[in-house]
């Protein structure tokens, strides 16, 4: 880990990193939402497709080594939504701040 990463990681971490951080995640879970909006759109369309062209074996083959593609796409995309999910605790407020006692 480098020394950045263990700086936004650690309790005295600034609100701002936190704040860019946490906006890092959003968009990383918003671009892998659209991905997968994407990648529907396709998987749909080759459903279409294979119902249209002859069932050749060239045919069906290159079908099914673009829904590998689409799955392979689809795994990757499902890493970064669990990675964006997964975010670790953050202080909201400075570690020198004084905090409540429980």
């Amino acid at each position: 880990m480098s020394a950045r990463e263990d700086a936004v990681d650690s309790e005295a971490a600034s609100p701002l990193e936190n704040a860019a951080v946490r906006s890092l995640m959003n968009r990383q879970a918003k671009m892998a939402h659209e991905v997968r909006n994407a990648l529907s759109g396709m998987s749909l369309a080759l459903r279409a497709l294979r119902g249209m062209v002859a069932p050749t074996p060239e045919a069906l083959e290159c079908i099914e080594d673009l829904e590998g593609c689409l799955a392979r796409i689809d795994e990757t995309v499902s890493r970064a939504l669990d990675s964006a999910r997964e975010r670790p605790a953050m202080p909201v407020e400075p570690a020198d701040a004084p905090r409540a006692a429980h």
